[in-house]
């Protein structure tokens, strides 16, 4: 489970993809926006060709399951189903009482058949509260690995082609589809989220005459963990010194997140802990001073 996090740029999308959509069902008044027109045609043509791949991508980006999965169900349930079936119910009932919104009579069990089992008027919301339902267990499978994600993308791809494609029955053949841009979506995210935690290029660092590390390069990544090993005197305290940017080195580059460590980094310091072997204050220094050195 992991933290939530804000992306302004998401804002933008889901604004973006609120305004396709709302364009993308205008109806305006003289073929001002409709089909009929060939400049209206075109752009609804464009519009249909990604305004969905790009909602279930920005679904998959910004899907996080920060809770237990009984919980993250309910939550889902209360935030897809229950608008999908108040709707779905509150648009069949205006069918009814006033039949020509509707261009289509279908008989009252067909329609609730539809709602039930085949997506209704908004099945992207049922088809979205299935794929949020099945993808946690695909989330601990590919558990942010780059690797993982391309092949649950390969390995839905294949159950699209085999036998999603023509299975409608709870939207089968679109949720097997729509579950790709999801996936992208998700793998935008941990991609854009995991990164390099430690990177350590070219450490050079001599006490006089001594070489105390000697062009030093490796990298941490998230959810990885590394071991210093060697005998007294072989540089591990003072790489993880150089590291912690408590010691000046003569060469090399060393970034913590992504950014450049220095003394002064204090936005990276408030992310990291260090566990000294030994009791390392400095005895000129008061409390106050020492914690502002070393945090």
């Amino acid at each position: 489970m992991t933290k939530k996090r804000y992306y302004e740029n998401v804002d933008v999308l889901r604004g973006f993809a609120i305004f396709l959509v709302v364009l993308g069902h205008a109806v305006a008044k003289e073929n001002i926006v409709t089909t009929e027109s060939i400049w209206g045609a075109a752009l609804y043509n464009f519009i249909y060709s990604f305004h969905m791949p790009l909602f279930f991508v920005i679904s998959g980006f910004c899907y996080n399951q920060h809770i237990s999965y009984k919980k993250f169900l309910i939550q889902k349930s209360r935030y897809l189903l229950v608008p999908y079936f108040v709707f779905s119910i509150a648009t069949l009932l205006m069918q009814k009482v006033l039949p020509f919104f509707t261009l289509v009579n279908y008989s009252l069990q067909d329609e609730i058949q539809q709602i039930l089992f085949f997506g209704g008027n908004i099945w992207f919301v049922y088809v979205l509260f299935i794929i949020m339902a099945i993808f946690p267990m695909v989330a601990k499978i590919i558990n942010g690995r780059i690797r993982k994600g391309i092949l649950a993308l390969i390995s839905v791809m294949m159950i699209y082609i085999i036998v999603g494609k023509n299975v409608d029955l709870f939207c089968i053949s679109k949720v097997t589809y729509y579950f790709l841009y999801f996936i992208i979506g998700h793998i935008l995210r941990f991609s854009k989220e995991n990164g390099k935690i430690v990177e350590v290029k070219e450490l050079t660092k001599e006490y006089k005459n001594l070489k105390a590390v000697n062009d030093l390069s490796f990298e941490v990544e998230k959810g990885e963990i590394l071991g210093l090993l060697g005998p007294n005197g072989s540089g591990k305290s003072t790489t993880i010194n150089c590291i912690l940017a408590l010691l000046n080195y003569q060469k090399g580059l060393i970034k913590i997140f992504d950014k450049p460590m220095t003394p002064e980094a204090y936005d990276i310091k408030r992310k990291i802990g260090v566990i000294f072997q030994d009791v390392a204050v400095f005895d000129e220094l008061n409390v106050y001073d020492n914690i502002d050195y070393f945090c």
